[in-house]
């Protein structure tokens, strides 16, 4: 297994991908909406694997976080239903946002799930005094 990222540095990142979403979203042009979107997926991802670290749970490079998400379920770790029941939707849309000059979703939908990330990175940085 590779040496895990910084624990303290995933949740960083994350709100820097979140903030860049907040960015995106605000842009004109639909293929924004779809950076915004890869910005979400990727804090996301970011938020899974610093809480799966926070857990005990191992983790390598790699884009399985519905298996993590899963693990950290069994602990009774909070994931936001949204989040959850989002995630191969996420991975989807992540992959083809790069490719795309097409929108792929809504802003609506795509303003939702930064609401959510939003608070849910929030209450994670409350607990750790991070910020």
């Amino acid at each position: 297994m590779k040496e895990r990222p910084n624990d303290r540095g995933l949740i960083k990142v994350a709100r820097a991908n979140l903030t860049a979403a907040k960015r995106d979203i605000l842009e004109t042009d639909e293929v924004w909406v779809n950076f915004a979107l890869f910005n979400i997926s990727q804090a996301v991802e970011k938020t899974i694997k610093y809480l799966c670290s926070c857990n005990g749970i191992d983790y390598d490079y790699g884009h399985y976080v519905h298996l993590l998400a899963d693990q950290l379920r069994e602990r009774n770790v909070f994931i936001p239903d949204l989040v959850y029941n989002s995630l191969e939707e996420y991975g989807k849309f992540a992959t083809r946002a790069r490719y795309t000059a097409s929108q792929l979703t809504t802003r609506g939908y795509v303003d939702k799930h930064i609401e959510c990330v939003d608070v849910w990175i929030s209450d994670i940085e409350k607990q750790i005094s991070l910020f």
